[in-house]
């Protein structure tokens, strides 16, 4: 553990897919968070967590 006021901001990425990309995950599923996993770690980031929001959630819906 770091010592009081070492700390680092985390932040929240929110995006959607387009209906092709969903038909494209159903027809050939694959793990999306080792992608987004990959791109974070290459600017230096650590990904936290990759979770699905229900489309009642999410304005690009």
């Amino acid at each position: 553990m770091g010592r009081k006021g070492d700390s680092m901001p985390l932040y929240l990425s929110r995006f959607s897919y387009a209906p092709e990309t969903w038909a494209r995950l159903i027809g050939h599923p694959e793990n999306r968070a080792q992608a987004a996993q990959s791109y974070i770690e290459s600017v230096g980031g650590k990904l936290h967590g990759f979770w699905y929001a229900a489309p009642d959630r999410d304005p690009g819906c």
